[in-house]
Formats: structure tokens, sequence, C-alpha cells
């Protein structure tokens, strides 16, 4: 279904679907097999804890531990297919998957302990290693553009995001009204109105000499695992990420932490967060030159969450979505 479509098509109603006897019985003997196949027992039953518009999962109880599955909107089903390519390219920073099926975007994963939020100590030093580390990561992934986006993941450069932007305010403005996704007369006007600031944000982010990445567009720390002492964090939760300028990965931790330490932006401690992520390019550029980049690099980060909030909308009849979620799109659109 996409956005100007009508809505009644059921059978795109996933949380229908994913808590149907048919799709759970499916499941269970693909995840039996599985498990089997990698010398797994199965110790007791299965539980579904999360069931939402855009994923589900299951928790399986075993001899070696839990194991949880996953399944996405089909329309960031590429998940499983990322993660299981980021696993060959930098395993010691993703969780190495037990078993993919590449079609449905099936994932089974031994569960890691605690995330960072779980063991999270006062101070702020824990975004400082999400930060750092995801930004390593990024650095390592540069030469593997092919390899990542074979897997089905999307590429927004910042040469043809405002494009992007002008193009889908005029779709979402010529919803219906009553229609959630819609975009308003004067909304979408303000949002013209500042699409030559979007343009001069990419036009100074593509001049950076930084090269694009991953972006995984929902950083933040309940998505990654604190792990063994000494070792890096194992991240996780790629259903939202692209491949565009890395700095656009920036946003999403800066407004979590200040959420998580009633911070401003320029309290110190978010500062120092920032910084240990910068550092990571200061080879290609001087720290306060990248530092700079950051408030273009949001503009452009508004766009990238409209991108995957589009995937998941157009996949659901509208109906099945939460009131809350349905707008979701169009006003990170108009945040560009």
């Amino acid at each position: 279904m996409t956005a100007a479509e009508p809505d009644g098509d059921r059978s795109r109603d996933w949380p229908a679907i994913w808590r149907g006897e048919a799709w759970r019985a499916e499941a269970t003997a693909w995840i039996e097999a599985e498990l089997g196949r990698a010398a797994y027992r199965i110790t007791g039953a299965i539980d579904q804890p999360r069931v939402r518009f855009w994923s589900t999962q299951l928790t399986v109880p075993t001899d070696r531990g839990r194991v949880w599955f996953k399944e996405n909107n089909p329309a960031q089903s590429f998940e499983a297919r990322l993660v299981d390519v980021l696993a060959r390219l930098v395993p010691e920073r993703v969780v190495t998957p037990i078993a993919i099926e590449p079609d449905r975007g099936w994932m089974l994963s031994q569960d890691q302990g605690a995330t960072l939020r779980e063991a999270a100590t006062e101070g702020g030093d824990g975004w400082s290693r999400v930060l750092a580390e995801f930004g390593a990561l990024q650095r390592e992934l540069v030469p593997h553009r092919d390899d990542v986006l074979a897997a089905g993941l999307t590429r927004m450069s910042v040469a043809e995001t405002p494009a992007y932007v002008e193009r889908r305010l005029g779709e979402l403005a010529s919803l219906p009204a009553e229609n959630l996704r819609s975009v308003g007369v004067e909304e979408a006007a303000a949002a013209r109105a500042a699409l030559p600031a979007l343009v001069e944000a990419c036009r100074e982010l593509a001049a950076s000499g930084i090269p694009e990445s991953l972006q995984h567009n929902d950083l933040h720390d309940g998505n990654a695992f604190a792990g063994q002492p000494g070792r890096p964090l194992t991240f996780f939760d790629f259903g939202d990420a692209l491949w565009s300028h890395p700095l656009a990965v920036v946003s999403v931790p800066v407004m979590s932490m200040c959420a998580s330490l009633k911070a401003s932006d320029d309290d110190p401690r978010v500062a120092r967060a920032v910084d240990a992520y910068v550092e990571n390019w200061t080879d290609v550029s001087p720290l306060r030159a990248v530092r700079a980049l950051l408030p273009a690099a949001k503009r452009v980060a508004a766009v990238h969450r409209a991108v995957s909030w589009r995937r998941l909308l157009d996949d659901v009849p509208l109906a099945v979505v939460e009131p809350e979620w349905q707008d979701a799109e169009s006003w990170y659109i108009r945040q560009a």
C-alpha cells in the first residue's frame, strides 16, 4: 500500500498476521529446524513478547540460553540480510545471527545480556561509547558500500535529498486532509520555504570530503549491548538503516541523550559524547570543522527518519497503525 492508495487491504495487516496461528506454526517450524541444525535444544515454550506494525519478536528458551527471533514489516525485511553481511565485515561490532531466512527477513540471534541502557551509569560515558564505537564501525564499512547495499539497504545521497523532499512534500500535500499522513497547505508552504536551507546543508556535507557509510537511523543506548569488559559494544536493530552521509547518525543519540539526562544539546556531557564520535573523522577534516557540519547533518537526519517511516507506513493499512505514528513521516519531513 502506498500513502495515496485506499486503506482497505487487510492482507498486509502484519500485527494480525503475526498473531495468527498459521504464521506462528510456520515460524515455529523454521525456528525448530534452524536451532536443531545449530545444535540448540529448545527447553520450554516459545513466547511472543512484542507485536508492533513494524516488527514482531519471539523468545525461545534453549539449553544455551535465550534466543530471539525477529521478523520485520516487509519494507524493512532487509535487516536480516544486512546483519548477516555486517557479521562478516565487522564481526566484533554486531550480533552474528544463528540463522537467517533472507526472503522472509527472519533472523535468529543469541541473547546478548544487558543493553548499555540497562547497564547505564550516571554521567553520560555510555553515550560516548555508543557514538565513538558506532563511528568506528562506520569507518570500517566505508570500503564495503557494494556489499552492504547488496543486502537491500536504501541509499540516499545528499545530492538527491532536496529533490526527494520536494517531491515527497507534493505527494503528501495531495492526500485528503482527513488522512493523518497528509501535509496541510500551510505546512507544505513552510516546508518548501525551508528547502533552500536543506540544499545548503546538503552542499556543505557533500563538500566535506567525509565518505558515505551506514546510517543506523535509530542509534541509542538501547540498541547496543554492553557485552564483556574490554570488548566493543555490539549494535543491533538495523531496520531503519540507510547508506548515506555518516554524520546524520548523531542526531538521534543526541536527542535521546538530552531526554535521558534532562540536558540541552550544549551540555558538557553531550558535547563530550559528540566529540568522541567526531574524532573518527578528524583524519579527513579538523574536529572543529566536522563539528560545524552537525547542524547540516541534523537536517538530513530528519529526512532519513522520514524515509524509514515511509517504508513502514507504506506497507500496512493505515487503520492498523496507532494514531500517534500515522503522521510520523510528514512530521519528520517538515523538520528538514
